[in-house]
Order: structure tokens, then sequence, then C-alpha cells
């Protein structure tokens, strides 16, 4: 089954929803690996750190308040922008 990994991270409102997009971003791994820049658990966390560094610029570029506190949704985000970047 194919998700829109972007749609599922924007609409993740609670741990359900995330435990949703978590195992689709597994899936997505799994099924279209070439479009994982970060494909292994070591690059994958270091990938996650770095953004979580420059999280106040990712959300600036993309229209949204600097986050304050972590929601279930910028959990997602994170975990989305992790797969790719550099």
């Amino acid at each position: 089954m194919e998700h829109d990994l972007d749609a599922l991270a924007a609409g993740v409102a609670d741990h359900v929803d995330f435990a949703h997009f978590a195992y689709a971003l597994a899936a997505d791994v799994a099924d279209h690996p070439e479009n994982w820049e970060n494909r292994n658990l070591e690059t994958f966390l270091e990938a996650w750190g770095d953004f979580s560094r420059s999280i106040e610029s990712w959300a600036r570029n993309n229209g949204e308040e600097v986050p304050i506190t972590l929601s279930w949704r910028l959990l997602a985000e994170m975990l989305l922008v992790a797969r790719e970047y550099e």
C-alpha cells in the first residue's frame, strides 16, 4: 500500500496517528529505499540529530512557527525529514 508520507506527517495529531505514520515510514524504506538518503539506523539517527539542531531554520523555511514544545506532528515531521537530511 502506497502512502503519501507528507500528508500523513501533516495529519499527525496524537499517538495513534504517530504510530500509523511510523509504520508507513518503515514500509516506505523497505519498498522504496532509493528515496532514502539515510537508510541505516546510524545515519538516520545522525540526520535526525542534525535536523533537530536546525529546526528553527526548517520552521521558518516552511512557514511554520518556531516550535517551543514537541508535538506528535512535529515528531512525525522530524522523522520524515531525517530520511534525506544531510
